[in-house]
């Protein structure tokens, strides 16, 4: 599915039942106040009940705080209209209609819904007190509470006290647009993380991509995180912005300490923070331990609660504030990270707060018209693709895979140069990315997250007989095979960062070859097998691209300016490398000689990801910008590419 229709299908819920539903309900009760007064007070009991359940758990940082208010008073004014105007009808004369068994049905269903909403705003005593992790500003509660109408998290014993958190803008919203398809636009994109507690960093992952909204990261399901132990219990942070986390492994922290900012990384749909805390020891993994409680300043928040910090300092928002700030959540910001990862799986198939809604749409549907079936299913062949990762030429020149982008996650596609059409390799939508072949053209190595992790497997040039090499330590991605086949180089974040490692072709034998300080990325093997390319950085728009051999000794760094220079790849002979940069303003192609010189533009349009054939008379390139690419076949005298995804709107 597109981005475009997952951000409806994600907003739909929210105006339906935030808009929709509850002047269906006025309606309805305007209706049912000329019929006599039986059927208006069924009529109240429904829209009493559902306006008390909005007011407690609705998304009103979609909105603002002020419609919070303005629903309930739309409803006090109708009662007294209604009842002022309406039939006087006596209860002897009534007769039960299927209208009024409805209404009955429905305001029972929405008043235990609103009592479980009061019930879940009272924590457990046995809890952990912590600090409140975020700095500057007011921040709402979206997903939290001891009641799974309150807190989807609740079903999960090790996250059944995780929250949710975003900010909120000078307005009292939490974006700019209902849902807005850029994260800059979130109130809470890049806000301040602090340490909660004092105690000892476990686990920092920093290298996951921020995402646009509402692009999802199944193979990274908790996306940039902290794990730290403390001597209450073990506290995570999830969905950091990428390069932006300040402490390492083993370091002991303090309470209010700088962490890192809050991000879009991971399997969720928009920018906000999760912190849940479990009790004990580590148990190595995110989430295996029962959750425990979080209070904060004696607090134990919820859903709609908010929270003021400044300088450092969490007070109360005073209610003369909340009134025309922001409250509430329904569950709009989902976090399936951290579920998924519970599961081993990689999410469902529709937003949590779609699901969330069911009953909502269900109801309203049977006052209105029939409800229509939504999903999000990996894309077959014959439909359009959006948005491609990565590519790689066989050995031969006759095809060329590459990652698609398919609502789930992301498969690996086979397309030949000319002939018969490109075939999906992979199904499961699993995270399948960057393939590289074996130096004969038989095998497949590439990334995955099938199994719950983020691992290195290889497979038949047809997608068959799939091995893991990979497992249980840390996230791997990124092969490149040496050119006699006995070696694989890839990147791993085992050792707390990225780093690049050199293994056997059968997965055994691991061994670090680089010490970086900063993020290291996609390294590539030259035709010689003398060296290996690859680019690092703080991931800030600066990246550089170096080369070392592969023993991790002398390193040269080849790029010398400030902008970023990424995805570097090898001429055949290994005279040459080509990389993507921003130097002239926008991403382009450019080559150079192996030892960083001689500088060239070499495809002079908008393209990120470029590969030379092997006969170095032509280049595989992915044009375009996120989330419209296509990728196209360009000979070396610039003309226009040969479309190789002809389905694709070309950018």
């Amino acid at each position: 599915m597109s981005r475009l229709g997952s951000r409806i299908l994600f907003t739909a819920p929210v105006i339906v039942g935030h808009l929709l539903f509850p002047l269906s309900l006025l309606l309805h009760l305007w209706s049912a106040s000329s019929q006599d007064r039986m059927t208006w007070l069924a009529a109240l009991y429904v829209a009493g009940s559902y306006f008390s359940f909005l007011y407690l758990a609705g998304s009103w940082s979609w909105f603002g705080g002020m419609m919070r208010h303005i629903l309930p008073t739309f409803l006090l004014v109708t009662v007294w209209a209604t009842y002022l105007h309406g039939n006087p009808k006596t209860i002897l004369d009534f007769t039960p209609s299927p209208d009024f068994l409805l209404s009955i049905l429905m305001g029972t269903f929405f008043a235990a819904l609103t009592i479980f909403s009061v019930h879940g705003r009272k924590g457990p005593s046995k809890d952990i007190e912590l600090s409140f992790p975020l700095r500057g500003g007011t921040f709402c509660i979206v997903q939290g509470g001891a009641s799974r109408v309150l807190n989807h998290h609740y079903v999960h014993t090790s996250q059944r006290y995780a929250i949710d958190v975003v900010k909120l803008s000078d307005s009292g919203i939490r974006a700019q647009g209902l849902y807005p398809p850029t994260p800059d636009r979130y109130a809470i994109w890049e806000a301040e993380v602090v340490s909660p507690c004092d105690g000892r960093v476990l686990e920092a992952v920093d290298g996951v991509t921020d995402l646009l909204p509402p692009v999802r990261d199944p193979g990274h399901p908790a996306g940039n995180h902290l794990v730290i132990e403390s001597d209450r219990g073990t506290v995570y942070l999830a969905h950091l912005r990428q390069g932006s986390i300040c402490v390492r492994v083993g370091e002991r922290v303090r309470t209010g300490q700088m962490l890192g900012r809050v991000g879009n990384s991971g399997n969720t749909t928009e920018p906000h923070l999760h912190l849940h805390a479990e009790e004990g020891p580590y148990s190595g993994t995110f989430s295996g331990r029962p959750g425990l409680p979080i209070r904060f300043d004696g607090r134990f928040l919820v859903r709609n609660d908010m929270i003021r910090v400044r300088a450092g300092v969490a007070v109360k928002t005073p209610e003369a504030e909340a009134s025309r700030a922001v409250s509430p959540e329904l569950p709009v910001v989902g976090d399936s990270a951290i579920r998924t990862h519970l599961r081993g799986a990689h999410g469902p198939s529709v937003s949590h707060r779609l699901r969330a809604m069911k009953p909502i749409l269900a109801l309203f549907m049977c006052l209105c018209f029939l409800p229509g079936n939504a999903s999000s299913q990996p894309a077959p062949p014959d439909t359009t693709i959006s948005f491609h990762q990565d590519l790689a030429w066989s050995p031969d020149g006759q095809w060329i895979v590459f990652s698609v982008d398919v609502g789930s996650g992301y498969d690996l596609w086979l397309a030949p140069v000319a002939g018969d059409p490109m075939k999906a390799i992979t199904h499961d939508g699993k995270s399948n990315l960057w393939a590289s072949w074996s130096p004969d053209g038989q095998k497949l190595a590439f990334t995955s997250g099938r199994d719950g992790g983020t691992d290195i497997y290889v497979m038949d040039a047809q997608g068959q007989t799939v091995r893991r090499l990979t497992q249980g330590a840390g996230r791997n991605q990124a092969p490149s095979w040496s050119p006699d086949q006995s070696h694989i180089v890839f990147t791993s974040d085992r050792t707390g960062r990225w780093q690049i490692f050199v293994m056997a072709s059968d997965g055994t034998d691991p061994e670090q070859i680089t010490q970086d300080t900063t993020l290291v990325h996609n390294p590539l093997w030259s035709p010689q097998g003398s060296k290996i390319v690859f680019y690092a950085g703080p991931g800030k728009g600066n990246d550089q691209i170096f080369t070392v051999d592969p023993e991790g000794k002398h390193r040269a760094r080849l790029t010398q300016d400030e902008k970023n220079n990424i995805y570097p790849s090898w001429s055949l002979d290994g005279k040459r490398i080509l990389f993507c940069s921003n130097r002239d303003g926008t991403n382009a192609l450019y080559s150079m000689k192996a030892d960083g010189s001689n500088v060239e533009k070499v495809i002079d349009r908008l393209a990120f990801f470029g590969r030379w054939s092997p006969d170095g008379k032509w280049i595989a390139a992915i044009f375009g910008r996120y989330p419209h690419t296509a990728i196209g076949i360009m000979h070396q005298d610039g003309k226009e590419p040969v479309w190789i995804t002809p389905r694709l709107k070309q950018p």
